[in-house]
């Protein structure tokens, strides 16, 4: 866990200060508007990643333990294997085991339910902020209070100044992950 979290984590906590910065100050020289909502909607992705960051972690913990449960059980059963057969209750395990082995399979589905979602929220406010600014870098051409050089540029650089923060939410739940396991 220490060494994901200091060999992935930590850097791209730092990339994902650095590179925003530095497009939102390139691109409030350019157009304020657009900084402006890049601004704003860079806080969202990470409070909605760190929400769901923690439902992933209290899923996983559920997870782990029914994991345990299911081994635990297993392994007795092969144990007393022999003499489950002798009394004629291999039947009555099996059963038990394919229960256990089904509530895993449920909660492993739930842990990747939440895992999409997360996934999906990071891609849609980044998707949803790009677009609020390519309407209002479209708004400024129709209008000409931008030129087109600088209206491509940034819609260019707008979607590096959400990859970091992508990526750092990938690197998050990682760390969640690998401090469950």
């Amino acid at each position: 866990y220490t060494t994901l979290f200091q060999s992935e984590y930590i850097p791209q906590l730092v990339a994902a200060v650095i590179m925003p910065c530095t497009i939102a100050i390139v691109t409030a020289f350019t157009d304020k508007w657009s900084a402006l909502i890049m601004i704003i909607t860079y806080p969202l992705i990470p409070l909605f990643m760190i929400l769901i960051g923690y439902k992933t972690k209290k899923l996983n913990e559920k997870q782990w333990k029914k994991l345990n449960i299911l081994s635990s059980h297993f392994i007795d059963m092969l144990q007393g294997l022999s003499t489950l057969k002798i009394f004629g209750k291999s039947n009555i395990q099996e059963y038990k085991v394919f229960k256990t082995s089904e509530n895993y399979r449920k909660a492993t589905m739930e842990v990747l339910k939440v895992a999409f979602c997360s996934a999906l929220v990071l891609e849609l406010f980044s998707a949803l902020s790009i677009a609020m600014i390519a309407v209002s870098l479209g708004l400024q051409l129709v209008y000409s209070k931008i030129n087109f050089f600088s209206a491509f540029f940034i819609l260019i650089i707008a979607p590096d100044f959400y990859l970091a923060i992508r990526n750092l939410g990938l690197r998050f739940h990682a760390s969640l992950n690998a401090d469950v396991a």
